[in-house]
């Protein structure tokens, strides 16, 4: 869903796209249940790790060649700096490993 925005840059194509990637979402979930129970059900559990790895092999053939060429290598945040969670980055001037600030106990503790 994330890429959507980025390789589709027409509003017409990329309502679509979202359109697509709805139905096919739920479609997915729908079918997943129902075929893992028939393949539970008269085959043996065991199978089902077959299935997601077959896909993650169709997927990972068909990616290449379907994406487009000139998608945008250096994704940004909303900010328009590098997407990091703000996190994992130190404060402005603060060292990673700066020791943590003293304080003093307050009275009648």
């Amino acid at each position: 869903m994330a890429l959507l925005g980025s390789v589709f840059s027409e509003p017409a194509r990329r309502d679509r796209a979202v359109a697509v990637w709805g139905v096919l979402a739920s479609t997915g979930a729908t079918l997943g249940t129902v075929l893992s129970g028939v393949v539970v059900t008269w085959v043996s559990w065991r199978w089902l790790f077959a299935v997601p790895a077959v896909i993650a092999v169709v997927a990972a053939w068909a990616a290449p060649r379907l994406m487009p060429p000139d998608a945008p290598s250096e994704r940004s945040g909303i900010d328009g700096s590098p997407v990091r969670p703000r996190w994992l980055s130190p404060g402005r001037g603060q060292p990673w490993f700066s020791p943590a600030p003293k304080t003093t106990p307050s009275p009648g503790r």
